[in-house]
């Protein structure tokens, strides 16, 4: 399991759209749960969790079992 984070200027609303687009239609994981600040993720044993921390920047926080190189490349790709 992981836990890693990383500052955008990636509006909000944009940062929950890629990862429901990413995670859910590319990957194939269950969306779950989704709000303005976070979403989350199921599926093949395992889960991924984006969270949203909004001051100056965006800081989205991505808690990840199972996902851990695609919950990086979802970061790296923002």
């Amino acid at each position: 399991m992981i836990r890693i984070s990383v500052k955008t200027k990636v509006k909000p609303e944009e940062v929950i759209e890629r990862a429901k687009k990413y995670f859910s239609e590319e990957l194939g994981l269950k969306l779950t749960d989704v709000n303005p600040c976070c979403a989350y993720f199921e599926g093949a044993g395992g889960h991924v969790k984006v969270s949203l921390s909004v001051n100056d920047n965006t800081e989205v926080e991505v808690e990840s079992r199972e996902w851990e190189h695609q919950a990086k490349e979802f970061l790296k790709n923002l």
